[in-house]
């Protein structure tokens, strides 16, 4: 087989997992085909780096495809079927199959993240989806695994008028992208009982970050990628959340990064103390844009590299 041979006169290409098709095309040509297999490998956001089994190899050097190429598939990590059905010039129905595993961008990249989320009444359901759907497009491209790659704790803190805070998974509780989604979809579903405004109970969502329990689900000591992401709109840390913020700083066992989405900017001096005066550790947008969050999953993954420094 090359690609001076006529092999097929109709080639379609699907790549599917099992939950079912994603994407198909179909050529007429070999050099057709390889465009269409460059198309559903250009765009390295949300995809994955897809590591061809060396079976496969012959197959997709006849086409000078490479071998590293970034294809759309699952975000579970489970390994892929990848098939491709033809009709050679005989007319004659064929199929070739290969399977390969799809990792994330930063699937090495090892971290312990804790997102403290403020459910008050400063957070409508709108931001809520969106938050949600942000938190889910900066770690996608990890891997989300409770044993290595990046492990994920998330609470929430409830508005002055419950005045409590409530742990939705420790680190070993969230294992997949799947139950990423279930975890936010949980802890934001809170905004329909209203709990009022204000933070007071964000001393204690962040002192329980520091306890034994907490660290014995699955803090990694041996690593240096420790954060704690704090997301709020309006809402204003008090003095008792920016002391205890200092104390976890101190400590050096986790990093602090603030987010005020679609905020008023009448709480960004209490977010810069909650984060230790961090020059670029306060993140603030009016819309989760793809650049927002690719700098964000950006600041994970180089943290694993230059000794634990988010900003």
């Amino acid at each position: 087989m090359s690609t001076s041979t006529n092999w097929f006169s109709e080639f379609i290409l699907i790549t599917y997992d099992i939950n079912g098709v994603i994407n198909n095309g179909t050529a007429n040509n070999v050099n057709d085909f390889v465009d269409l297999y460059n198309e559903y490998t250009s765009d390295i956001s949300g995809g994955c780096i897809l590591d061809i089994i060396p079976s496969v190899l012959e197959v997709i050097n006849d086409y000078n495809v490479p071998p590293k190429s970034i294809i759309y598939c699952t975000r579970d990590y489970r390994l892929q079927t990848i098939t491709i059905f033809g009709v050679n010039n005989e007319e004659t129905l064929f199929t070739r199959e290969f399977k390969a595993v799809c990792y994330g961008k930063y699937h090495r990249i090892a971290a312990n993240i804790v997102f403290i989320i403020d459910v008050s009444q400063a957070v409508n359901a709108v931001q809520s989806q969106d938050t949600t759907q942000f938190v889910l497009d900066a770690l996608e491209q990890f891997n989300l695994n409770y044993l290595e790659g990046i492990q994920v704790g998330l609470i929430s803190v409830f508005g002055d008028d419950v005045g409590t805070m409530m742990q939705y998974s420790d680190f070993s509780g969230i294992y997949s992208y799947n139950s990423l989604w279930a975890a936010l979809t949980n802890a934001y579903s809170v905004n329909t009982s209203p709990s009022g405004f204000g933070q007071a109970a964000l001393s204690r969502a962040l002192n329980f970050t520091m306890s034994s329990d907490f660290k014995a689900s699955g803090y990694r000591s041996d690593i240096n990628n420790h954060v704690i992401v704090y997301i709020t709109t309006t809402s204003t840390p008090d003095q008792a959340a920016i002391d205890q913020a200092s104390v976890i700083l101190s400590s050096g066992d986790y990093k602090i990064i603030a987010i005020s989405y679609q905020g008023d900017g009448s709480n960004i001096n209490a977010l810069q103390k909650l984060v230790g005066n961090n020059s670029g550790c306060v993140l603030t947008s009016l819309k989760y844009t793809k650049t927002f969050t690719d700098s964000f999953a950006e600041k994970i993954a180089n943290a694993s590299n230059n000794g634990g420094n988010y900003c």
